[in-house]
């Protein structure tokens, strides 16, 4: 039995009842629903007893909130243990609950199809596979559906198009970019286009040759944007229109087709993610080797990018090693969230009025080691955190007037490495 503090009165397992009126029931849970009968007695003081006891009630997992997500988190933890786990977030509660888990050999990303019915994950075994499976998007549990090779090594980006027709991935090691058809069903169509990279840079280290990053669809679904660590460019590739992508054909014509609007970030940057502004005129890309973010204005009808300016996502003072690594722009497009592995840390930045300047606002700890990924909810209002070497992830409530961060829920992954957030239906 949990008492509240200075009301005298009780909180039971059964039904609630308050004390001088008569013991009679003022809430009753039956069924998971809160059923409220109005008391006789209209105090100031039973109204708030009444909100806290619904607030108590809701947080003990009583109340199914219509605000709730379901957060899928893709675990590395290596050749046994590697798995894709369903959470379930409750924001009133503020907390995670396991719902399902899909063991996994080794997988690096995963995507959920538009419809989300299934489910696209990378895997860094056999060379590189791509793997189709049936979503459950209300627990994420996952029932296998077909394999492909991923065309490459070290696979460590998936993403669909928002029209549900093709599943583009990166292959970081093999320097590929590979893209499938999907079926009717969700399964995977034979590969359709494979696209080799060229070229190196300045770093002697990590970047002797080329390792595309992540192969993300623009705006308008016309373009697939490819951020190339090892060479210092985004590649832009034109994507194909649908009666090509429904046709028979293995390389005849291709899904995607190399553009001439590929740009140049800046020497020793590499870029690794981008992210793009609501209205699509700006995009965002993270460059992992120096720990900055660059603002690139944006051609819809080209695809073309242009830099405009670049800005640090370390504070002024840390001069210790970090290597940046994921970046969103919140849903209203006034925030970019950026992630650090070193400093281990999430920076935030305001935008302009038009998208283009970014202003460094504020670095919140990460609350565990090297933040790989990073997810925003649908709605805005909350920012999962995967801490790969931290064996977290961590929960932020995103304040909507300043788009600052407050920490609300952790939970234990063992290597986390991608995380996706999904409103409950």
């Amino acid at each position: 039995m949990e008492s509240v503090i200075g009301s005298g009165i009780d909180i039971r397992a059964g039904p609630v009842f308050v004390r001088g009126s008569g013991d009679r029931p003022a809430e009753t849970l039956v069924h998971n629903e809160l059923r409220y009968r109005k008391p006789r007695i209209r105090n100031n003081w039973l109204t708030a007893f009444i909100g806290e006891v619904k607030r108590r009630v809701v947080k003990e997992g009583g109340v199914t909130s219509q605000r709730s997500f379901l957060v899928v988190v893709c675990s590395a933890a290596g050749e046994s243990d590697g798995a894709v786990h369903g959470y379930r977030f409750d924001p009133d509660a503020d907390r995670f609950r396991r719902q399902a888990s899909t063991p996994l050999e080794n997988p690096s990303f995963v995507a959920v199809h538009p419809d989300r019915r299934s489910l696209y994950a990378v895997e860094r075994v056999d060379g590189g596979v791509l793997a189709a499976f049936e979503f459950d998007d209300r627990t994420g549990a996952l029932g296998a559906l077909n394999r492909k090779p991923s065309r490459g090594t070290g696979p460590c980006y998936v993403d669909v198009d928002p029209d549900g027709r093709v599943v583009t991935l990166a292959n970081y090691q093999g320097g590929t970019v590979a893209a499938y058809p999907i079926e009717a069903d969700g399964r995977l169509s034979d590969t359709c286009t494979v696209l080799e990279h060229e070229g190196s840079s300045v770093d002697s280290n990590r970047q002797r040759e080329p390792h595309p990053h992540a192969a993300r669809f623009g705006p308008e679904n016309r373009f697939v944007y490819v951020p190339d660590l090892g060479t210092d460019c985004i590649e832009s590739y034109r994507c194909a229109s649908s009666d090509v992508i429904s046709g028979t054909g293995c390389d005849e014509p291709p899904i995607l087709e190399a553009t001439a609007n590929g740009v140049s970030i800046h020497e020793g940057a590499g870029p690794r993610h981008l992210d793009f502004h609501p209205d699509g005129r700006f995009a965002y890309v993270v460059n992992e080797l120096d720990s900055t973010v660059t603002v690139l204005e944006r051609q819809s009808t080209t695809g073309e990018l242009e830099p405009v300016h670049s800005v640090s996502t370390l504070p002024p003072a840390f001069d210790d090693d970090n290597t940046a690594a994921d970046i969103h722009v919140h849903p209203t497009g006034r925030w970019v969230y950026a992630t650090n592995r070193g400093h281990d840390s999430i920076a935030v930045f305001e935008t302009d009025s038009s998208g283009n300047l970014l202003r460094p606002m504020d670095h919140v700890s990460a609350r565990g080691r090297t933040p790989r990924t990073f997810t925003l909810a649908p709605n805005g209002e909350y920012l999962f955190v995967a801490n790969q070497h931290g064996e977290n992830v961590v929960a932020y409530r995103i304040d909507a007037d300043s788009g600052s961060l407050s920490a609300v829920a952790s939970v234990t992954v063992q290597k986390p490495v991608c995380v996706e957030a999904l409103k409950l239906r």
